[in-house]
């Protein structure tokens, strides 16, 4: 019966199958006298990899089968029962688009982030990265399973049964926007919150903090008490995106300051050069 199998059943078409055995990895089904093939436990479900075969056929059920794969000479036939159904996969992709903003329920936090739940019953991963601009782990652990956020598609890959979703993307990065428009070298207002022997942690807007060096501030000829909630200007000396560090200096604003005298100094001087030389002339 297997001479000419490959003809007789082209992939990708379906056909009616009696289920013969049930095992832990699939079940097999009849699709003619003689000719079984296996439907794998991969291909019974689009969302559930690990379904008992037992909890879908019983023996001696009649299905319809998909033909995925066919070796006349090896006597194996591969058969699919999900690819009969839509692909929540594909059904997704089609009625969704990247930036948009879906909701649902958490299915399970991992040490690398949380699985959420999408329509179709597939699951969507929001990576440990894209949870929170700030602290990843205190809103990790705030989390609980079955609640209900929100989120934003970042990609779609169907193929791949993947979706990757983001909770940061939602709010805006104070960061990223103080970084944007305050680049190395800028001058800044800052905060004093509090200071150790170390570093003076400074506010400098709202959700946005940097520090300056105690050794900076000991070196810079301020004569102010160092306190809370004091008030200074100071240079943005260097920025860490990775950390999410802003380096902050009081040295670097009195240099700006000295080579700007000195600068305004050396114009004036031109300025009376200039003027000796006319009234020579």
């Amino acid at each position: 019966p297997w001479v000419g199998i490959e003809d007789k059943f082209p992939l990708n078409t379906s056909v009616m199958a009696q289920v013969t055995n049930l095992t832990d990895y699939g079940f097999f089904a009849e699709i003619e006298s003689g000719v079984e093939g296996l439907v794998h436990v991969s291909e019974i479900n689009w969302t559930n990899k690990n379904i008992h075969p037992s909890k879908v056929v019983d023996l001696k059920d009649h299905v319809e089968v998909m033909i995925l794969e066919v070796d006349e000479e090896k006597r194996r036939i591969s058969l699919g029962l999900k690819q009969l159904t839509e692909n929540p996969w594909q059904v997704f992709a089609h009625t969704h688009k990247e930036g948009q903003k879906v909701s649902g329920a958490i299915k399970s936090i991992t040490d690398f982030g949380v699985f959420i739940e999408l329509d179709g019953g597939i699951d969507g991963l929001v990576h440990s990265s894209d949870i929170s601009w700030d602290d990843n782990e205190d809103v990790l652990r705030s989390l609980t399973k079955s609640e209900v956020i929100e989120a934003l598609v970042l990609s779609i890959e169907p193929e791949r049964e993947r979706i990757s979703l983001g909770i940061k993307q939602l709010i805006s990065d104070s960061f990223g926007d103080f970084i944007q428009s305050n680049k190395k070298g800028s001058r800044v207002d800052a905060k004093v919150i509090d200071f150790n022997d170390d570093r003076i942690n400074l506010l400098l807007a709202e959700g946005v903090h940097g520090y300056l060096p105690q050794k900076d501030f000991l070196n810079s000829a301020s004569n102010v008490v160092l306190e809370e909630n004091l008030e200074m200007e100071v240079v943005v000396a260097n920025i860490n995106k990775k950390d999410r560090e802003i380096i902050l200096s009081l040295r670097a604003l009195e240099k700006q300051e000295e080579k700007s005298a000195l600068q305004d100094n050396a114009e004036k001087n031109r300025e009376i050069e200039d003027a000796t030389k006319s009234n020579i002339g």
